[in-house]
C-alpha cells in the first residue's frame, strides 16, 4: 500500500502541475537593463508573475520568458506596456505593467512574442493612468453631487475639493506636455466653472474667504501646466 501511495504521489505532482492555467509568453527588449531569471513581474504593488528565462538573440536583443499567474492573466493585453524598472524592495529589476490607452484590447496569447517598452514610455503611461483616475474621480463626484450641495454641507465639500486638488497636484508634476495641454484646454475650464459656482454660494453666505486655499491650489495647477 505504501509503495502504491508513493507512485501515486510521484506521478500526480507533475500531472497537477501541468493543469496550471498560467500564461507564458516572451518579451523582446533592445536592452535587458540587468534583468535576471527569477525577477518579478509586477502590477502596482502586486507581484503577478516572474521571469522564467533569458536569452540573447543573434540580433543583439534580449528575449525574456515570463509567466503570469492565472488569476492575473486578464492584465496581459496587446495594449499593455511592459517595461523594466527598479524594485522598491531590493536592488533587483522588475518588469512592470502599465495599462495602455491605445492598441487592441485583446489578450496576449500563449507563447506569443511581444516587444517590450522603454522605461520612460511605461512610467509616463503609468502616471497618466494615475492622474486620469484622480481627475475622473474628481470630475464625476463634482458633477454628480453639485446640485445637491446645501449650505449645511459646505464645509465638507470645501474639504473634499481641496483634497482632490492635492491628488491632482501630486500627479501633474510628471505629466507630458501633451497631457498638460489636454488638461488646460478641456479640463481646467470645467473645474474653474465649478469653483466659481461654489464661490457664488459662499459669497451669499459671507464665506468667500474660505475659497482662498482652493484658489492657491488652482494657481499651482496652472503654473505646472504652463511650465
Amino acid at each position: 500500500m505504501k509503495l502504491l501511495l508513493f507512485f501515486y504521489v510521484l506521478f500526480a505532482i507533475p500531472v497537477l502541475a501541468g493543469c496550471s492555467n498560467d500564461l507564458n509568453f516572451k518579451i523582446e527588449y533592445d536592452d535587458g537593463q540587468g534583468l535576471k531569471k527569477g525577477d518579478s513581474v509586477i502590477y502596482g504593488s502586486e507581484s503577478i508573475g516572474s521571469v522564467s528565462n533569458i536569452d540573447y538573440t543573434d540580433q543583439g536583443t534580449v528575449m525574456v520568458d515570463v509567466t503570469i499567474m492565472e488569476k492575473y492573466r486578464d492584465l496581459a493585453k496587446q495594449s499593455t506596456l511592459f517595461y523594466v524598472s527598479d524594485s522598491d524592495n531590493s536592488d533587483a529589476k522588475v518588469i512592470e505593467l502599465a495599462a495602455g490607452q491605445t492598441g487592441p484590447d485583446t489578450p496576449i496569447n500563449e507563447d506569443q512574442v511581444i516587444h517590450g517598452d522603454a522605461k520612460a514610455d511605461g512610467l509616463a503611461q503609468k502616471l497618466q493612468n494615475q492622474f486620469g483616475q484622480a481627475l475622473l474621480s474628481f470630475s464625476e463626484n463634482m458633477q454628480n453631487q453639485w446640485d445637491e450641495w446645501k449650505s449645511e454641507t459646505m464645509d465638507k465639500q470645501l474639504n473634499y475639493m481641496e483634497k482632490e486638488l492635492d491628488r491632482i497636484l501630486k500627479d501633474i508634476k510628471n505629466l507630458s506636455k501633451s497631457a498638460r495641454d489636454h488638461i488646460k484646454t478641456e479640463l481646467l475650464p470645467m473645474i474653474n466653472q465649478q469653483i466659481e459656482a461654489l464661490r457664488n454660494k459662499l459669497e451669499a453666505l459671507g464665506r468667500e474667504d474660505e475659497l482662498d486655499p482652493i484658489d492657491k491650489k488652482m494657481e499651482q495647477v496652472e503654473d505646472y501646466i504652463e511650465a
